[in-house]
């Protein structure tokens, strides 16, 4: 079986969750290409991508910045496909053929690309987000192709307000697409909402590959105080802000902590003022990006995880986030919040604790019970790494996944 992935950018570090799909499909003998907009850089990355030569199997067809040169490439373009495919290329610039993207040429761009690697060949074309489906369907339109369309929704794509309307941005996508993956029931609510047929989708949770996290033995933190930890972009979402107010409280009540952030983003000139204001730069720390090595060194490390994630203004929500099953994976205890599909794969009480949005009140009291009981965080962390173990195990998940293209690509293809 022959899969096309298409994705935003790669390798994307803070996408490990689609790497994880494909590794864990190429082990089970699946052929996998990978068809991305842009190259990811300015981030560490993972290395299953060289130890896969997952490079070597990657398109990028994202169009230059720029319109001169955006438009040298289109001249380009169509002169390789003027006499071996006119109508497709007419089509590709077409916007009532293929929508906005037409305007910008990206659709134009997408169809050299995926041409250039006889796309015939694909069983499957799989699309990562919501936005990547819309591309892809019109893709599969303009070349004719055979493949059965997927597209898994994570977060954003659901919830942004730019996605979240009726107002036709996905009609022929659910139109038209074979199956729609959705990794918690919150989404599944959300994509029927949106008017996807409740018929064609199908529930695939997230997962990590157990196999990189191991439970480490845990000493008394750094000398007498309890690490936090967080791993994050630091972006409105992640809802950083309150665990740094949070952080706050706990010294104000005489509680010895050490925060550590892992990640960057746009807000770190904000949160390092919040800091600064708060008069905790000797307790919070901004390490910035780290590579994986990086990141589960800091997981050994800590004694309690935290992401107090939030809506943002713009409506953007989390899905599942994966570093929250790592966490878990690694026998931390959680906080977090009643947020998206955060209490699907965090059982309050058990492996974790949840709290309302934006309360950094509510954040601190669930951080100072598990700072004054060790017992208590061994507890939830055995029970972290249970739910992790039964649920989200990214080799059972993979089989999962080419059990659902299997039985796809045996039936029909979506109505038109």
């Amino acid at each position: 079986m022959n899969v096309a992935f298409v994705v935003d950018r790669f390798p994307a570090l803070s996408e490990s969750f689609v790497l994880d799909q494909m590794t864990g499909l190429i082990d089970r003998g699946i052929e996998v290409d990978v068809f991305a907009r842009h190259e990811s850089t300015g981030e560490p990355t993972h290395p299953d991508v060289d130890e896969y030569g997952l490079r070597a199997r990657t398109t990028y067809f994202g169009p230059p910045t720029g319109w001169p040169r955006r438009t040298a490439g289109a001249l380009a373009i169509a002169s390789r496909h003027l006499t071996s495919s006119p109508v497709a290329l007419l089509r590709a610039l077409n916007p009532v053929a293929t929508g906005r993207d037409a305007l910008s040429l990206r659709t134009l761009y997408m169809m050299d690309g995926f041409a250039a690697a006889d796309p015939s060949t694909y069983d499957v074309i799989h699309c990562h987000f919501g936005p990547n489906g819309v591309a892809g369907c019109a893709l599969r339109d303009l070349l004719a192709l055979p493949a059965k369309l997927v597209t898994s929704f994570y977060g954003y794509d659901v919830s942004h307000r730019r996605w979240r309307r009726r107002d036709g941005r996905y009609r022929r996508l659910f139109r038209k697409g074979d199956l729609f993956i959705a990794i918690s029931d919150d989404m599944r609510a959300r994509l029927a909402d949106l008017g996807c047929p409740a018929d064609r989708i199908a529930l695939l949770p997230l997962g990590i590959d157990l196999r990189r996290f191991e439970v480490p033995q845990r000493g008394s933190g750094d000398g007498d105080r309890t690490v936090v930890a967080t791993v994050a972009r630091l972006i409105e979402k992640k809802g950083l802000e309150y665990s740094i107010r949070a952080i706050a409280k706990l010294r104000d009540r005489n509680r010895q902590v050490l925060y550590k952030i892992i990640g960057d983003g746009p807000l770190r000139p904000q949160l390092q003022d919040l800091i600064e204001e708060l008069g905790v730069g000797d307790a919070v720390q901004l390490l910035g990006w780290a590579d994986p090595a990086g990141v589960r060194e800091l997981l050994e490390q800590a004694d309690i995880f935290v992401l107090p994630s939030v809506t943002a203004a713009d409506g953007d929500q989390e899905g599942t986030p994966t570093v929250l099953l790592e966490a878990q994976a690694m026998g931390l205890p959680v906080v977090s919040t009643l947020h998206a599909g955060i209490p699907e794969i965090v059982d309050d009480g058990r492996s974790g604790y949840l709290v309302r949005e934006r309360d950094a009140e509510a954040l601190a009291e669930r951080l100072a019970d598990l700072i004054g009981d060790r017992e208590l965080r061994a507890e939830l962390g055995r029970a972290g790494r249970a739910n992790v173990e039964a649920r989200h195990d990214a080799r059972a998940l993979a089989a999962q996944l080419e059990e659902i293209y299997r039985r796809l690509v045996t039936t029909n293809a979506g109505s038109d």
